[in-house]
């Protein structure tokens, strides 16, 4: 069963809504929330469906509420992702194609925003902006410093 929560200013989140704001953005004020959720839909996914596929471009930036999804390049496993993780970030943030194929390892749930709406009303709200930034900037750093470590264990004859 879902919970609601009563916030105060008569503010309400559903877990799953809950869950995807603390991960793109724990302290973005609950007004700010409000107008960020209409954005998104919960969806749930079989284990074995893509949620993107390396080279395309990808319409939504999601959020993992439940399962795990694998993240592979040319057919290699680069990671498993769970609970709070976010796909789709990269091709978000640059507009680019998906640097990897996205794969739900596991039946899971996601939360996920359409890019196109999402940058309208972030291009329009500079505080929100702000406040969701870094939250996507530090998930991509520590997807890169893995993939460095990776490289460089595997250099030193590690893998």
């Amino acid at each position: 069963m879902t919970r609601i929560d009563v916030i105060p200013h008569l503010v309400w989140f559903r877990d799953a809504e809950r869950a995807a704001l603390m991960a793109l953005a724990p302290g973005l004020a609950k007004a700010r929330a409000r107008k960020l959720l209409p954005l998104g839909q919960e969806c749930t996914l079989k284990a074995g469906e893509e949620l993107v596929r390396d080279g395309e471009s990808s319409r939504f930036l999601m959020v993992l509420l439940e399962g795990t999804c694998l993240a592979q390049k040319g057919g290699l496993d680069l990671a498993t992702l769970g609970h709070g993780a976010i796909i789709g970030e990269i091709a978000y943030a640059t507009g680019a194609p998906a640097t990897a194929t996205v794969l739900a390892g596991s039946d899971c749930r996601i939360f996920r925003f359409d890019s196109q709406k999402l940058r309208q009303l972030l291009g329009a709200n500079s505080d929100s902006a702000a406040e969701i930034g870094p939250a996507s900037a530090a998930v991509m750093r520590a997807r890169l410093q893995a993939i460095t470590e990776q490289l460089a264990s595997r250099r030193q004859g590690g893998d």
